[in-house]
């Protein structure tokens, strides 16, 4: 019977350790899979913050660059006035605490309390800009660009390292330089390839219809806001004219040469009231 007792007994202790071995190990599954799971949901829950913010800066980058488009259509000179202000501000920035940072970061925040509060267009995407912002001043559209640019600005410097690219840079300036002189030029262009078509066909049916007094005295042309005047330049193979244009006030010189083959060549230059200057145009 002693015996039997104690081999009972042995029996319930291996079944009590057993069943202690079996809850410490399901317990240690269960709280070490539950810690794995909170780090892996934390891990979940800033990815998904940090997807979501990138997508939101993103967005607010392709809007900058609605907006610049918009400044350009306007006038190229309200683009770089208004990129040398960012870059103003920039210079501001990193020469300020850390505080700045934050204290502007809460202005703006304040100021537009959602990502879709940034978009100064508002309307479907198929709706043309000039109707949109009909309504819209100049100001208000520089004023958006700006804040959009500073909001940028502000999320690149916040962890307190400066970017590897800045928003503003010597180099981006560069490259502004030269697509607001080409969308200068090629508007100017336009503009005198309209005034030329217009004197063309004057002086066509002048030839036509007019008479000899006038055909003498036809050297130059005004209807509305330009004017077009034959210029004379000694020993030059080129036929010139001066281009006067108004709203805005522009002045240009065009120039064809006839080549020994019969090949025409036109040049346009940027040029003021006396017309003896020659600034070359640079367009695409």
């Amino acid at each position: 019977m002693a015996a039997d007792a104690v081999q009972y007994g042995e029996g319930l202790m291996c079944e009590w350790v057993a069943l202690a071995a079996g809850g410490l190990a399901g317990w240690a599954v269960r709280n070490i899979g539950g810690k794995a799971d909170r780090k892996h949901a934390t891990w979940r829950l800033a990815e998904a913050n940090r997807l979501l913010l990138d997508a939101e800066t993103r967005g607010l980058e392709m809007h900058r660059r609605e907006i610049a488009n918009i400044l350009i259509g306007i006038d190229p000179e309200l683009m770089s006035r208004s990129y040398d202000r960012g870059w103003q501000y920039q210079r501001e920035l990193l020469a300020s605490p850390p505080a700045r940072i934050e204290a502007d970061m809460a202005s703006l925040a304040h100021k537009f309390p959602n990502y879709l509060d940034f978009d100064i267009i508002g309307t479907r995407h198929f709706v043309p800009y000039s109707e949109t912002l009909r309504s819209t001043s100049q100001v208000d559209i520089i004023d958006r660009y700006l804040d959009v640019s500073k909001w940028l600005l502000l999320l690149s410097l916040r962890n307190g390292k400066k970017p590897h690219r800045m928003l503003f840079d010597e180099e981006d300036f560069k490259v502004l330089g030269r697509c607001m002189r080409s969308v200068r030029d090629g508007r100017l262009k336009r503009r005198i390839e309209a005034a030329m078509e217009t004197y063309y066909l004057f002086d066509r049916t002048l030839s036509s219809y007019g008479t000899e007094a006038a055909k003498n005295d036809r050297q130059s042309f005004e209807q509305g806001d330009r004017s077009v005047r034959r210029l004379y330049t000694q020993y030059s193979p080129e036929i010139e004219y001066g281009v006067s244009l108004r709203e805005p006030e522009e002045y240009g010189v065009y120039s064809s040469y006839v080549h020994d083959n019969g090949k025409i060549t036109h040049t346009y230059s940027r040029s003021e009231a006396t017309f003896e200057k020659r600034d070359y145009l640079d367009w695409r």
